[in-house]
């Protein structure tokens, strides 16, 4: 099942696009990397707090594997909005 939204999808596509990573297991692992940094973006917002850490490291791997900050951010700040809204669903 996929989690991720369509934005981070194509951010995704486009960072394999220019590492060269297409049709590989580091894409399929890169892919997996990513979806743990969606979900665990989008747990810490629905009130999860021992994430952090994680996500910082997880967010590391992703600016070394060729993601800049500003698609971190966004792809962040969109789990962490999907994850607000899921408690507010919850209340």
């Amino acid at each position: 099942m996929n989690t991720l939204n369509e934005k981070a999808i194509n951010i995704f596509k486009a960072v394999v696009a220019e590492t060269l990573l297409q049709n590989t297991y580091e894409e399929r692992f890169l892919y997996g990397q990513l979806e743990s940094f969606w979900n665990n973006c989008r747990q810490f917002a629905f009130g999860w707090t021992e994430l952090p850490e994680e996500i910082e490291r997880q967010e590391r791997y992703l600016l070394d594997a060729g993601f800049t900050q500003d698609e971190i951010d966004d792809i962040r700040f969109d789990a962490a909005f999907a994850g607000m809204q899921d408690k507010m669903n919850v209340a």
